[in-house]
């Protein structure tokens, strides 16, 4: 990250972006949802806090289904990153 402070060149960066195709670049590589880096980042804090938690917690789930589908109106599935049942309070 030496090269952004300095506004050098960013060597060996992909032409192309892996989450969404756009052409990648600095700012694409910073702001995508897709694919970039800020992607990779959150990926990795996910993971990182799922690990943790599951060795706290016996009841932590990744990606679980908050409201399922509707399938009349296409409303798509509402879904979070991580469930840690019995972190406010004691499972009962």
């Amino acid at each position: 990250m030496h090269a952004m402070r300095y506004q050098r060149p960013l060597l060996r960066m992909p032409a192309t972006c892996d989450g969404c195709g756009a052409a990648f670049h600095l700012e694409h590589a910073l702001d995508c949802r897709k694919g970039g880096w800020s992607s990779n980042a959150i990926m990795k804090s996910e993971m990182h806090l799922e690990d943790l938690a599951s060795k706290a917690f016996r009841n932590v789930i990744k990606e679980p289904i908050v409201k399922e589908a509707n399938i009349r109106d296409g409303t798509p599935a509402l879904i979070a990153d991580i469930s840690i049942r019995g972190l406010w309070q004691p499972q009962q």
